[in-house]
């Protein structure tokens, strides 16, 4: 099966929908039309009326209770025949042909109404009918062909899909039984036009407006109809090939803008197993109109073993003196155009890098000679730049978010994957993690997510991070999951207060552990415990970090945050 990632389904469901969408607005202005040519058929019909048996621009209520003529009589009867040879599949819901001998001109008009509404009922339930078959074909075999499926998968089966467009799937009704619903409920509104606008003495500008307004508004119905109902179908078809691949989750994909619904917006980034669904409840559409879609959850599990197995292999076999030469050996197994240059920078670690054109360019991978950490240490920045490393020829969206907050994201997964590999290839020391203040803000953001809510310490959202860069189709693109940020809560001051006990009663070990990070520090100690003191004492009373107080106080929260989880 294809393994792509999700800001590729992303991306693909977004184009699929934009061109659902420009169909779904050919058939609505299609039938748009069948409307206004209908409204203005009865609109003639009305002016007959008046032309025949109108008085200074009004019919007396009592003419149109007398008996229908001859010559009404077989014009209607022409239409019922008419009617019938056309669409044969709906002549059961045509009047019963004896009963219009007793009709009397109200009742005429009433019937001839009715024809008029069924012929437009006929040809609206074709035209949707013959859309929504076309749009689940087209996207049924458009998901089979992402996912890679075999040819053993590609044909659509009819049956199925017939029983997919015919399901009841709002209140027990399928689109079918919604048109013809809508079409009662058109004659039964035009019939009570007829009957009080007579009664009152309406003219026939006053009634035919009366019939331009309900048709804008049977035409406004058909429209929303069209849209929800291929948003089911796409979705359907869609849930289907995943099925078929074997697929057995998925996730919900909302629109995020002004325009979505406080359901989606709620929903999405939910996920849950395909045998539980049901529309309108955990599966789209959520409502009328709905734009939110799914993605199939298929995970990409075997790789990111395969990864961290080849790592450790070379890092088992590395004599464990020269970093070098393992940066150069994990370098070269993920086979980047890239050398290890290990020189005197003012980092531990660092990667050039050129955004000016869509897909990323990684010019270096740099570490530094004068590092005097532990060597633990120094294995993790290896993995830290790697995952900037493995941005190289990866579509990046730095003009929409800016190269601050790209690189910004980008350092939170690079550290926490980091903390992830180095742990899985065997370090067993407990690494005190770089870009602390990073790590604070965002780590809890993320565990409000639905893919990152079991996660706890840094090197578990290193984990599911994985998939960003280890797979098959790596991503660098964080506009998206930025913006799902920027909608979460945190408040740094409550955040602390979660650790601050913990902090309190261990801040000379966690103290010792900031400074293995930081060993240029170690002088200073029993200043850096000092200013722990009152950073907590500043938390508790309100005030304004001062001085190196917040800059030390975030890097004993995160070592604090690791070690007992994110809250």
């Amino acid at each position: 099966m294809a393994k792509k990632n999700k800001s590729y389904w992303l991306n693909r469901q977004d184009q699929w929908l934009t061109n659902q969408d420009k169909e779904d607005a050919r058939l609505s202005k299609k039938l748009e039309k069948e409307y206004q040519r209908t409204a203005k058929e009865l609109e003639k019909d009305i002016g007959n009326y008046f032309n025949q048996y109108g008085h200074d621009n009004v019919i007396e209520f009592r003419t149109m209770l007398q008996d229908l003529s001859d010559a009404d009589r077989n014009l209607l009867f022409q239409d019922m025949d008419r009617f019938a040879e056309k669409y044969p599949q709906y002549s059961d819901l045509m009047p019963v042909r004896e009963s219009i001998y007793q009709l009397n001109r109200l009742e005429g008009l009433h019937y001839s109404t009715q024809l008029k509404l069924l012929e437009l009922g006929a040809i609206e339930q074709q035209e949707l009918e013959k859309h929504l078959e076309k749009t689940y074909g087209k996207h049924y075999k458009n998901m089979l062909k992402e996912l890679g499926i075999g040819n053993q998968f590609l044909a659509i089966d009819d049956q199925t899909m017939r029983n997919t467009l015919f399901s009841g799937w709002v209140n027990g009704q399928n689109f079918s039984n919604r048109i013809w619903s809508n079409k009662e409920r058109m004659l039964e509104h035009m019939q009570t036009v007829y009957r009080d606008g007579l009664a009152r003495g309406d003219n026939y500008a006053k009634m035919t407006k009366a019939i331009r307004e309900r048709f804008e508004v049977g035409a406004s119905d058909a429209k929303r109809l069209v849209w929800t109902e291929s948003s089911f179908i796409l979705n359907q078809a869609h849930t289907q090939a995943y099925q078929n691949a074997g697929v057995e989750e998925y996730e919900i994909s909302a629109i995020r803008d002004h325009k979505t619904s406080p359901i989606c917006r709620e929903m999405d980034g939910e996920r849950f197993r395909f045998d539980e669904m049901e529309v309108g409840l955990n599966f789209p559409p959520f409502h009328p109109y709905c734009r939110t879609t799914f993605i199939g959850i298929i995970e990409d599990k075997e790789h990111g073993q395969e990864t961290t197995e080849m790592f450790k292999s070379i890092y088992d076999n590395w004599d464990g003196k020269n970093v070098k030469t393992l940066a150069s050996k994990i370098v070269e197994s993920e086979g980047l155009p890239l050398k290890v240059n290990r020189h005197k920078i003012n980092n531990h670690g660092q990667c050039r890098l050129n955004p000016s054109n869509k897909e990323m360019e990684v010019l270096s991978f740099e570490i530094n000679s004068g590092d005097v950490r532990e060597v633990e240490y120094q294995i993790k920045t290896v993995f830290h730049e790697l995952f900037h490393a493995k941005s190289n020829g990866v579509n990046q969206d730095i003009n929409r978010i800016t190269f601050d907050k790209w690189a910004y994201m980008d350092d939170v997964f690079a550290e926490s994957t980091a903390h992830y590999i180095t742990k899985a290839i065997g370090v067993e020391r407990e690494i005190s993690p770089s870009y602390a203040g990073h790590l604070i803000e965002t780590l809890p953001r993320l565990k409000q997510l639905p893919e990152f809510k079991d996660c706890n310490s840094i090197a578990d959202f290193g984990k599911v991070a994985m998939k960003f860069r280890y797979s098959d189709s790596p991503n660098a693109e964080w506009g998206t999951l930025y913006d799902r940020l920027e909608e979460t809560q945190y408040d740094f001051t409550e955040f602390s207060k979660n650790y601050i006990e913990y902090i309190q009663k261990n801040k000379e070990d966690i103290v010792d552990k900031l400074l293995e990070n930081m060993p240029q520090n170690k002088p200073y100690k029993d200043r850096i415990i000092d200013d722990v003191a009152s950073a907590i004492k500043s938390i508790e009373w309100g005030w304004a970090f001062s001085g190196s107080e917040k800059m030390i106080f975030e890097n004993v929260l995160a070592i604090a945050m690791n070690r007992k989880g994110v809250k």
